[in-house]
C-alpha cells in the first residue's frame, strides 16, 4: 500500500495570490537596492567633494532623507512577509498552545487593518501634496513621490497580514488549507553566517583535536632519544 497524504490540495486563488506576492517580492528587492545605491552614492559623492575642497551637494541631505524613506518602508515590507518583524510574544506564554492559530488569526486581522489605515492616511497626504504640486525648497523634488513609500509599504503589508496570517490561518484551522511551509530565507534579512573560527576541518592544522604545529605524533612516530 502506498502513503496518501491527507493534507487537502491548495486552492488556485491561493497559488495565485503566492505567486503574485513573489514577483511583489522581487520587485521590493530590487527597488529597494537601487534606492538604497542610489542614496550611498549621493552620500559619499557629497562628502568626497567637501573633503577635496569643493563645494558639495547642497541636495544631497534631503535626497539621502528622501531615500531613507523608502529604504525604511520598503525594508519593513520585506521583513513583514519573511517573519522578520518585530512582534510581541507575551500571548504565546500566557495563552495555552491550542489557542496559539485563533490568536494568530486575531492579531493578523488587526495588524492588517492598521496597516491598511496607514496607507490609506498616507494616500490622502501623498494625493494632496500631487494636486497642490508641493516640492522640496532645496532641490526641484516632488514631495508625493517620497510620502508615496507610506501607502504602498503599508499597503503590502497590510494585504500580507490580513490574506496570509487571518484568513490563511482560518482556513488551515479549518482544514482547507496544508499547513504553511516555513518562508525561505532572504539574502537580505537573512543572510548566511560567516565562520568567524580560526580552527579548520577535522585532520587539518588548527582544529580542535589537532595541534596547530603538526600532525599528532603516535607512538610509532615518536622520535627516540
Amino acid at each position: 500500500m502506498t502513503a496518501t497524504s491527507d493534507a487537502p490540495p491548495v486552492p488556485a486563488v491561493v497559488r495565485h495570490f503566492a505567486a503574485l506576492d513573489a514577483w511583489v517580492h522581487r520587485g521590493e528587492r530590487a527597488l529597494l537596492c537601487v534606492v538604497l545605491t542610489l542614496m550611498i552614492a549621493v552620500v559619499f559623492i557629497d562628502f568626497a567633494l567637501r573633503e577635496s575642497g569643493i563645494q558639495g551637494l547642497a541636495w544631497s541631505k534631503k535626497a539621502a532623507t528622501y531615500a531613507m524613506v523608502w529604504v525604511g518602508f520598503l525594508g519593513s515590507s520585506l521583513a513583514v512577509r519573511g517573519r522578520k518583524h518585530l512582534k510581541v510574544d507575551a500571548s504565546e506564554k500566557l495563552i495555552p498552545r491550542r489557542f496559539h492559530p485563533h490568536v494568530a488569526i486575531v492579531v493578523g486581522f488587526l495588524a492588517g487593518a492598521l496597516c491598511l489605515y496607514l496607507a490609506g492616511l498616507g494616500a490622502v497626504v501623498a494625493a494632496q501634496s500631487f494636486a497642490d504640486g508641493k516640492s522640496s525648497p532645496v532641490m526641484n523634488f516632488k514631495m508625493w513621490i517620497a510620502e508615496a513609500a507610506i501607502p504602498v509599504a503599508c499597503t503590502l503589508m497590510g494585504l500580507r497580514f490580513l490574506l496570509r496570517d487571518s484568513v490563511g490561518g482560518l482556513l488551515r484551522l479549518l482544514g482547507k488549507l496544508p499547513p504553511e511551509a516555513p518562508p525561505p530565507p532572504d539574502p537580505i534579512l537573512a543572510p548566511p553566517p560567516i565562520d568567524l573560527t580560526t580552527s579548520g576541518e577535522s585532520g587539518k592544522p588548527g582544529s580542535p583535536g589537532q595541534p596547530a604545529g603538526g600532525p599528532a605524533a603516535s607512538p610509532g612516530n615518536e622520535v627516540r632519544k
